[in-house]
């Protein structure tokens, strides 16, 4: 039995599909096409628009070699052969782009009109590393600050701070001794320094000038001027030399312990000190345990635990060992699995980054050492470095926060020394900076984080005493920001606080460039 299931319209006439024991049959009606009816170029059975028939039909971009009047021109290209894809798009992937004819093409991302490397637009028509490149022909600038030196720069450390080896211009800086030639206390040895994060100051107190000790407190500022606080009144730590001294950034407040005022007798008193608007004052700390009467020991402010940590020091003949921490208020004894030989003299500093207190040499009462240790705030390890300073006691220490690196200078090992040492955390390696301060020991030494540079004064030989203060930091022709003029002096496109060059300097009365680039 046979059974008609349809009947279609095909181009003016009808098919026919007839279904006979699971056999489709088709038959034609109207046979006045044949070739189309039989699958023709019209696309066989259904009919419509089809791609390859040589005619751009709807939604078609080009059909076989009909391009719609389309070539690689009049894309944007300089040259090269426009196709048509099997699916009928366009493809221009054999069209080609002139670099360095001032054209930026579909495949260029600049063309300043030539294809040399070297000047910004490279010879394959995209930005070279460090360069913006803007318009045709393309115009192409370098960015200080953006981490890679081209161009005319000389370097790039990714920041538009200067002094601190590269300039907000990008121009090289060199590692100088500067001395400052400023009004300076009198000559001294063995006097307490500390830089006071908050107020942006260098603290120094005491030391002894060959025939007495002192009691006076001295201020020293970012732009190289020193300040006599002078010595009262109200409560007021009594004359010492060999004390220490260490700023206490949660409480806001510079620590004082120990020293001594006559040998061999140590003082065992501690002290805080804090600056308020234009005034400052002592009050001496009571603290149920405290560290045994000293000189010559070492103190520094732990920034990840927010406690000062100390170690060390002598009274006459005894050399300690013990580790002690100040909280703000208390002192409170630290045991440690290990600890370095009991010494005095040594130098010590705090690596902001690594977050470990690093000690290097000292005396123990028979010999001079050279070893380094790290506290991390639990436990004391032993460093040990392919080269290290010789041994010596009474170095000053310091830690550049700005190059991360902890530095070293002089200090005694039979005679007074002149050397300067860097330490990474892992090398130590000798500087040679020239036109630096005579040998000596007995100074002390401070990063201003302010300035970027390290604070030194003071300090002795055998048979003297120096009142000289030095700076050492990276110095360049370049100019330095004013920070309250509104003027761009280190044309970086930036000025007053918002230049990280202002940071924390001073930007009203009484205020200060905040990190967030507001004067508060």
């Amino acid at each position: 039995m046979l059974n008609w299931t349809a009947n279609h319209p095909i181009r003016g006439g009808t098919y026919l599909l007839l279904l006979a024991s699971g056999v489709a049959l088709a038959c034609c009606g109207d046979d006045e096409n044949p070739s189309e009816g039989e699958g023709g170029a019209a696309g066989g059975l259904g009919g419509g628009d089809a791609c390859g028939n040589g005619v751009v039909d709807t939604g078609e971009e080009c059909d076989g070699s009909n391009l719609a009047g389309q070539d690689c021109a009049a894309l944007g290209y300089a040259a090269g052969e426009l196709l048509c894809s099997a699916s009928c798009t366009i493809d221009a992937a054999a069209c080609e782009d002139l670099c360095g004819d001032g054209v930026v093409g579909n495949s260029e991302t600049c063309d300043d009109g030539n294809a040399a490397p070297g000047d910004g637009c490279g010879s394959d028509c995209t930005p070279e590393a460090g360069f913006d490149c803007t318009g045709a022909p393309s115009t192409c600038t370098t960015t200080c600050g953006d981490g890679t030196a081209a161009g005319d720069e000389v370097c790039d450390d990714a920041n538009l701070r200067s002094h601190d080896g590269c300039s907000s211009g990008c121009t090289e800086e060199q590692l100088q001794w500067v001395n400052t030639g400023l009004n300076t206390p009198s000559d001294r040895r063995g006097g307490a320094m500390t830089y006071d994060v908050a107020n942006g100051e260098t603290w120094l107190f005491g030391g002894w000038d060959g025939q007495q000790v002192s009691s006076h407190l001295y201020a020293h500022s970012y732009d190289g001027s020193w300040t006599n606080e002078g010595s009262g009144p109200g409560s007021y730590p009594p004359p010492r030399a060999f004390a220490q001294l260490a700023y206490h950034e949660a409480a806001e407040v510079s620590v004082m312990f120990g020293g001594v005022e006559t040998v061999p007798t140590a003082l065992d008193d501690t002290w805080t000190h804090q600056r308020i608007m234009m005034s400052t004052g002592w009050s001496p700390i009571s603290s149920p345990t405290s560290p045994t009467g000293r000189y010559l020991h070492r103190m520094e402010y732990d920034r990840a635990q927010q406690r000062i940590v100390l170690f060390g020091g002598m009274a006459g003949s005894t050399r300690y060992d013990d580790t002690w921490e100040f909280d703000g208020t208390h002192w409170i004894p630290v045991y440690p699995s290990q600890s370095p030989s009991a010494r005095a003299a040594h130098g010590m500093a705090y690596d902001l980054v690594r977050g470990v207190t690093i000690i290097h040499g000292g005396d123990d009462g028979t010999n001079l050492l050279d070893d380094t240790w790290e506290f991390d705030g639990a436990q004391w390890q032993a460093v040990s470095t392919a080269t290290a300073p010789p041994a010596r006691r009474e170095a000053a220490m310091t830690y550049d926060s700005w190059q991360q690196r902890t530095v070293l200078f002089g200090g005694y090992d039979g005679s007074v020394l002149g050397d300067l040492w860097e330490y990474d955390g892992t090398t130590w390696s000798e500087l040679s900076v020239p036109n630096g301060p005579a040998a000596r020991n007995h100074s002390d030494m401070v990063f201003d984080e302010i300035w970027g540079r390290i604070v030194l004064f003071g300090g002795a030989t055998s048979a003297d005493e120096f009142g000289d203060t030095w700076t050492l930091g990276y110095e360049s022709s370049w100019p330095d920001e004013l920070c309250e003029n509104s003027i761009d002096e280190d044309q970086d496109g930036l000025v007053d606080c918002d230049d990280p060059d202002c940071l924390h300097k001073v930007c009203g009365d009484p205020g200060r460039c905040t990190a967030q680039g507001t004067c508060e």
